[in-house]
C-alpha cells in the first residue's frame, strides 16, 4: 500500500510538474550528471524564439538566421520552424554573406523579413546589422535566447 502511495505521488508529480520531478531526482548522485537546467543545453527559451518568429511569418515569409553550433537555440530552432511554410531557417551567416545574399535576391528583400537568433550577446560578425526585438531569459541563470531583426543595407 505504501509503494503503490509512493508511485502514485511520483506520477503525478512527473504529470503537473515535470521540472520538479527532475530537480528531486537531482539529488540522487548520478542523476545530477545527467540533468543540466542551465547554459545553452537547457533549451529555455527556444520554442518561444521560434513561435515568436513564426507569428512574425504569418504576416510576412520570413528568412531566420542562425550560427553554425551544435545544440541550442540553434537546434531547436530548426526542429521548431523546419515545417513552417513561411520560414527558411539558414545557419552560419555572416555580414558579408548577406550583401551576397542581397544582391543574389533582390526579389526577397522587399517580401522578405530576416531575422537572426543568438546564444546570448554571440552576434559575430552580424553585431552591427541586428536590431534587438526580444530576448527569452533561462531561469536558472544569466543566459537568454536573443531574437533580432536583420537590416540589409
Amino acid at each position: 500500500c505504501f509503494s503503490v502511495g509512493i508511485m502514485i505521488i511520483f506520477s503525478m508529480i512527473q504529470i503537473f510538474s515535470p521540472l520538479t520531478y527532475y530537480q528531486i531526482l537531482s539529488f540522487t548522485p548520478k542523476a545530477r550528471s545527467d540533468l543540466n537546467f542551465t547554459g545553452w543545453s537547457s533549451g529555455f527559451g527556444v520554442k518561444e524564439a521560434a513561435d515568436f518568429v513564426r507569428a512574425l511569418a504569418q504576416k510576412k515569409k520570413s528568412i531566420v538566421f542562425i550560427s553554425n553550433h551544435s545544440g541550442n537555440p540553434e537546434d531547436g530552432i530548426y526542429v521548431f520552424l523546419k515545417k513552417d511554410p513561411n520560414v527558411i531557417v539558414m545557419g552560419d551567416v555572416n555580414y558579408p554573406y548577406l550583401i551576397k545574399f542581397k544582391d543574389q535576391h533582390t526579389n526577397l528583400i522587399n517580401t522578405t523579413d530576416f531575422y537572426f537568433i543568438s546564444r546570448g550577446n554571440q552576434f559575430g560578425i552580424l553585431k552591427d546589422a541586428l536590431i534587438p526585438l526580444a530576448q527569452f531569459k533561462k531561469p536558472f541563470d544569466e543566459e537568454f535566447v536573443g531574437l533580432y531583426k536583420v537590416k540589409i543595407d
